[in-house]
C-alpha cells in the first residue's frame, strides 16, 4: 500500500516538474530584451523638436522632495499630431503631458516627476515619447540623470 502511494507521488512529481519548469516562459535573448528596453525610433523626419533631450538634476538625497523636470518641445510635423503616451522605466517617475492635438509650430511640454525615495547612487532613466503617428515606435527618447545620496530617514 505504502509503495503504491510513493509510486503515485513519484509519477505526479515527474509529470508536474516539466510543467512547472516550462510555465516560467521562455528565456529571451539579449537582442529581444534590448528591443523592449530600447525600442527603435519611428523612422522619418523629426515630429517633435525638444530644446533639451537629456536633463541632469544633479545630487539629491533619499529624503528629498520629488523633483519636477520639464522637457519643452515644438511640433515640427507638417500635420497635427498628439502625444499618445510617455513611457518611463521606473515607478519612481511619473509623466504628465498635454492630451490632444498639437498643431504644427505649437509648443508644449512633458513634465516628469522624479521621487528619489528608495534610490541610492547614480540614476539614469530613459523616457520614451509616443505620438499618434505610431503605437509601436516612439518618436523621441528623453533621458533623466541624477545622483541620490544615502540619507538617514528622520525618526
Amino acid at each position: 500500500m505504502r509503495s503504491l502511494m510513493y509510486q503515485r507521488i513519484l509519477v505526479f512529481c515527474l509529470l508536474l516538474f516539466p510543467a512547472l519548469l516550462f510555465a516560467q516562459g521562455r528565456v529571451i535573448n539579449l537582442a529581444e530584451r534590448d528591443a523592449v528596453m530600447n525600442p527603435k525610433l519611428l523612422p522619418g523626419p523629426e515630429v517633435f523638436h525638444f530644446e533639451v533631450k537629456e536633463m541632469n538634476i544633479d545630487t539629491l538625497s533619499q529624503i528629498s522632495e520629488p523633483v519636477v523636470v520639464s522637457f519643452n518641445f515644438v511640433s515640427v510635423s507638417n500635420k497635427p499630431v498628439a502625444v499618445s503616451r510617455v513611457e518611463t522605466c521606473c515607478g519612481c517617475e511619473v509623466s504628465f503631458f498635454e492630451k490632444g492635438i498639437i498643431n504644427p509650430g505649437a509648443h508644449s511640454n512633458i513634465e516628469i516627476i522624479f521621487n528619489p525615495s528608495g534610490h541610492v547612487g547614480k540614476f539614469v532613466r530613459d523616457i520614451w515619447v509616443y505620438s499618434s503617428l505610431s503605437n509601436d515606435y516612439p518618436v523621441v527618447k528623453l533621458r533623466l540623470k541624477a545622483f541620490v545620496n544615502l540619507s538617514e530617514i528622520p525618526k
